[in-house]
C-alpha cells in the first residue's frame, strides 16, 4: 500500500444564513507531495443531504490508484473522535471512480435523488446524486 496521509489545510466555522456546517479540508499526501483534497463536513442540513459529509478529490496524474479509498481510511479515526458514526456520502451518477471508492469502503447504497432546481449543485448542471451511507 502506498504512503498516503492526510493534513489539516483549512477549516471552516458554520454559517447558517449560507446553510454551511462546521468542515474540515484536509490536504492528500503521497509520501511528501499533494496529491488532492479532502474534506469533512460535521452537521446535518439539505446541504449535507445532496452533497454529503465527506468529499475528495484526486489530482489527474494520480487517479486510478486508490489513493481516494486510502485517504478515506486515514480520515476514518479522525470522523469517529468527532462523534460521527456514519458518513453520507454522495456522487453523480456517472461517476464510476467515486461509486467504486464507496463500494470499496463498504459504503451502502441508499438511493438517487433529483437535485432541486433551486440548489446550487442544480445550477452547476448536477441534476441527480446517489446516496450512499458509510457506517464507521
Amino acid at each position: 500500500m502506498s504512503n498516503i496521509s492526510i493534513q489539516v489545510y483549512k477549516t471552516f466555522e458554520a454559517d447558517v444564513s449560507k446553510g454551511l456546517v462546521p468542515s474540515t479540508i484536509y490536504d492528500i499526501f503521497l509520501d511528501e507531495t499533494v496529491i488532492g483534497k479532502l474534506s469533512l463536513r460535521i452537521g446535518d442540513n439539505e446541504n449535507i443531504y445532496y452533497g454529503g459529509h465527506l468529499g475528495y478529490t484526486i489530482d489527474e496524474p494520480y487517479r486510478g490508484n486508490n489513493y481516494a479509498y486510502q485517504a478515506c481510511m486515514a480520515l476514518k479515526e479522525i470522523a469517529i473522535e468527532k462523534g460521527l458514526t456514519h458518513i453520507i456520502i454522495t456522487c453523480n451518477p456517472d461517476n464510476m471512480a467515486s461509486k467504486r471508492v464507496c463500494e470499496k469502503l463498504g459504503a451502502q447504497l441508499i438511493e438517487e435523488v433529483d437535485v432541486p432546481e433551486y440548489n446550487d449543485m442544480y445550477q452547476r448542471g448536477e441534476k441527480k446524486k446517489i446516496r450512499y451511507r458509510w457506517t464507521l
